[in-house]
């Protein structure tokens, strides 16, 4: 934000430069301050809003960002923890900030020099001290082919290159202004979160049309946009389907996913995992938003997946909120349960389906439910 030192340094040596004028730089940050009094924390780093509202061309912002990569200004930066690598240049990208860091990777913030866009470079990486191989490689680069060839869609994240730079795998991709789900739900109504939920199953739909299954669905691998709208993220552990098509981005035999989202068969690791394990993913995101919490929870992971394979499903409206709308809820109720089925034989078949029995139900529902606030 504009009060962050980093941001007003680099505002600064704009100035000094004469990127920028006193008088522009001080609007600037007025604008940019009331921008996150409406987005919050997750709306746009003061360097890019300098970017995209003019005052600075791609070029000077590279130039002055480029000297923050030293040891003493780094140590400003809201950088995880080790392995950090030295912001700077890579290849065409200028890198400015990590975004985030997982198990297996980091997505950094970048600019293209070539074409001024920002993008996000997400690059591969295995803590204590494993090597990647040739293996990890290609299942990371999978990712980024999958994505590619399931063409633009408003509800999915854009890839815009992938491959080898210095020898190491990149994935450059849309910059998504927003917050995770599972942070934007907790002041969501519920009308709203249902909302979200068709765009995400209108897009885990479309991926399916073009034979990917995404095998990671959760809140937080969904961000919503600063104007309500849903994009579906992460899709390293996607697979694909179809002739000749029966490719995973992880081994088999490896529990993969998120267990409080896992469908029972996905679970058991079994080859026969279809598109309808994505479906009780979309089922186990719908139960929360009509409770407030996870149809099955616990105090490991072991004991999430225990439970989710031999646990009943406890309906929702033993526990729902108050106050919301009966005649709506029950008509929900049914489809969320019907999502979480333990035998996908008797599973909603598609993400399609629940997303037409779930846009009917909203359309014939009297009134709008209240909102509520999500149970940490």
């Amino acid at each position: 934000m504009a009060g962050n030192p980093h941001d007003l340094r680099v505002g600064m040596r704009a100035l000094d430069r004469g990127f920028i004028r006193a008088g522009d730089l001080q609007k600037a940050i007025v604008e940019h301050t009331h921008r996150l009094v409406e987005t919050g924390p997750a709306g746009p780093s003061f360097d890019f809003f300098l970017l995209s509202r003019g005052y600075l061309t791609a070029a000077q912002l590279a130039e002055v960002v480029s000297e923050d990569s030293t040891p003493a200004a780094s140590q400003d930066r809201p950088l995880a923890p080790a392995p950090a690598r030295p912001f700077g240049s890579f290849g065409k990208y200028s890198l400015l900030r990590e975004l985030g860091r997982g198990c297996m990777g980091e997505v950094v913030e970048a600019i293209d020099q070539e074409s001024g866009r920002r993008v996000a470079i997400k690059r591969p990486f295995f803590r204590k001290g494993r090597a990647i191989t040739p293996a990890d490689e290609e299942r990371f680069l999978r990712e980024a082919r999958m994505v590619t060839a399931l063409s633009r869609h408003p509800h999915l994240v854009e890839i815009y290159d992938f491959g080898k730079i210095e020898g190491q795998c990149y994935i450059a991709m849309e910059v998504v202004d927003g917050r995770p789900m599972s942070e934007w739900r907790k002041t969501a109504s519920l009308r709203e979160e249902l909302d979200v939920i068709l765009e995400i199953a209108q897009a885990v739909d479309h991926a399916h049309g073009h034979g990917i299954i995404h095998r990671d669905l959760k809140p937080s691998n969904v961000i919503i946009r600063t104007n309500g709208h849903a994009v579906v993220t992460d899709f390293g552990l996607a697979k694909a389907q179809g002739p000749g098509r029966e490719v995973s981005l992880t081994p088999f035999g490896m529990i993969i996913g998120s267990p409080a989202y896992m469908s029972p068969e996905q679970a058991r690791c079994l080859k026969t995992v279809d598109r309808r394990t994505d479906v009780y993913s979309l089922g186990v995101m719908l139960y929360e938003a009509l409770t407030g919490r996870r149809p099955f929870e616990g105090r490991s992971a072991v004991e999430v997946l225990l439970r989710m394979m031999q646990d009943p499903v406890r309906r929702p409206s033993e526990i729902m909120r108050a106050g919301l709308n009966p005649v709506l809820y029950q008509k929900i109720e049914t489809l969320c349960l019907r999502a979480l089925q333990k035998d996908p034989q008797d599973r909603t078949p598609s993400a399609g389906v629940l997303r037409e029995e779930l846009r009917r139900a909203l359309d014939g529902a009297q009134g709008d439910p209240r909102p509520y606030s999500a149970a940490g």
